[in-house]
C-alpha cells in the first residue's frame, strides 16, 4: 500500500468513526432528553396528585410514588425545576391554621405550578414563557364545591359516625344520619351525590392514566 493509499485510509476511519460518534452523542442527547421528559411528567403527575381535592377523600397519596418522582427529578431535571418541585412539596406539608392561611396557601402553589410549568417548558423545548394567564389549572363544578362545604362545615359530626371518604358518603342512609347528627337531609343528599359523582370520575381517570 502506498504512502496516499495509507493516507486515504486512515483518513476514512477518522471520518467513520467522527460518524460513529455523533450517531452516538444524538442517541445519547435522545436518551436523556427521554429521561428529562419522563421525570418532569412524573413531577407534575405528582403535585396533580399534591393539589388534588379528593384524594383526601380517596387515600393517603403514596408516598413511594413520591420517593420515585424526587429520584428520577434528582437524576435528569435541571436544578430550577428541582427547587419549584421542593418548593410546591414543602407548602402542602405546612398545615395552614385558619381560612384566610389556606387562601394563601393555594394562592402561593398555584403560582408555583406556573412558574414551574414555564421552567419545564423551557428546559425541554427552549419554548416561551406563557403568561400566568394563559395557564389554567381545571377545577371542580359549582356542584362539588357545595358539597365541599356542606362537608367541611359538618366534617367532625361524619367522622364520629365513621363517614370520611367517598365511599362511606356513597354509602350513607341520609335520613338516618340525619336524625343522628341533625344535619338537613337534603345536605346529606347532596354529599352522597357529590360522592357518586366524583368516584366515577375517578374511576374513569384511573382507567384512561392505564392506557
Amino acid at each position: 500500500m502506498t504512502i496516499p493509499a495509507v493516507i486515504s485510509a486512515y483518513v476514512l476511519l477518522r471520518i467513520h468513526h467522527l460518524r460513529v460518534r455523533q450517531e452516538l452523542d444524538i442517541r445519547a442527547g435522545g436518551e436523556r432528553f427521554q429521561r428529562k421528559q419522563a421525570a418532569y411528567d412524573g413531577i407534575w403527575r405528582t403535585l396533580n396528585d399534591i393539589n388534588d381535592y379528593g384524594l383526601g377523600f380517596i387515600g393517603d397519596i403514596n408516598w413511594r410514588k413520591v420517593r420515585a418522582t424526587q429520584t428520577g427529578s434528582l437524576l435528569a431535571a435541571s436544578p430550577e425545576v428541582i427547587g419549584y418541585f421542593n418548593s410546591v412539596t414543602g407548602i402542602y406539608l405546612t398545615t395552614p391554621q385558619t381560612e384566610e392561611e389556606t387562601k394563601k396557601q393555594d394562592l402561593e402553589i398555584t403560582r408555583l405550578m406556573k412558574e414551574l410549568w414555564n421552567v419545564m417548558r423551557k428546559d425541554l423545548y427552549n419554548a416561551e414563557p406563557l403568561s400566568p394567564e394563559m395557564i389554567k389549572f381545571v377545577g371542580p363544578g359549582n356542584k362539588t364545591y357545595r358539597a365541599l362545604a356542606i362537608w367541611s362545615k359538618n366534617r367532625a359530626l361524619l367522622e364520629k359516625m365513621g363517614i370520611g371518604d367517598l365511599e362511606g358518603l356513597r354509602k350513607m342512609d341520609a335520613d338516618q344520619v340525619s336524625q343522628k347528627t341533625g344535619i338537613p337531609s337534603e345536605d346529606l343528599v347532596e354529599l352522597k351525590s357529590m360522592a357518586d359523582r366524583e368516584l366515577c370520575i375517578w374511576r374513569d381517570f384511573e382507567k384512561s392514566d392505564e392506557r
